[in-house]
């Protein structure tokens, strides 16, 4: 057991985040572009690419955390009116919104704090994807499980949730 746990924890990860590779930002393909940068990692927009600017261009953590730091400013920018529009319609008030790294799952809700915090990754789906998970979130503040009730609600908020859901996990 030791002696394969020990060989599978040498095997180099598959190398991300390189020029060259395709990316997408809600739901649109973009070409990465790594430079060299001594300024605070960041990343823009031009065009159909994504330039990313990172320290040290040959270390994989290192574009790998600029790219979420860059998928976080994203929904800084983008999640906020989404959630306005949502709690308006339901009438449910969020109280604190975060974003992290999930590996299992896009979202989650703290009921009695109602507080919400989304996946990181959601950045790289498109924008009707994104306003379902907060949604489905914001619905848990008023029905925790995924019951009928809760069901029922979804459909009445957003009727094409289901396909929302579909086209997400696809």
């Amino acid at each position: 057991w030791v002696k394969k746990h020990r060989e599978n924890s040498t095997v180099k990860k598959e190398e991300k985040f390189l020029s060259g590779d395709e990316v997408f930002v809600l739901g649109k393909k973009y070409n990465l572009e790594i430079f060299f940068s001594q300024k605070k990692k960041k990343a823009e927009i031009i065009n159909d690419k994504i330039f990313l600017y990172v320290k040290n261009p040959d270390d994989f953590s290192e574009r790998e955390k600029a790219f979420m730091d860059f998928c976080k400013d994203v929904l800084e920018e983008k999640v906020p009116e989404i959630l306005k529009c949502h709690e308006e319609k339901t009438g449910l008030c969020v109280s604190k919104l975060r974003y992290r790294i999930m590996k299992s799952r896009w979202g989650s809700c703290n009921v009695k704090t109602k507080e919400i915090c989304l996946n990181t990754l959601l950045a790289t789906h498109p924008v009707e994807c994104l306003s379902y998970v907060v949604l489905h979130e914001i619905i848990h503040i008023e029905e925790p499980s995924h019951n009928a009730r809760f069901k029922s609600l979804m459909t009445h908020y957003m009727p094409d949730w289901k396909e929302r859901k579909a086209l997400l996990n696809s």
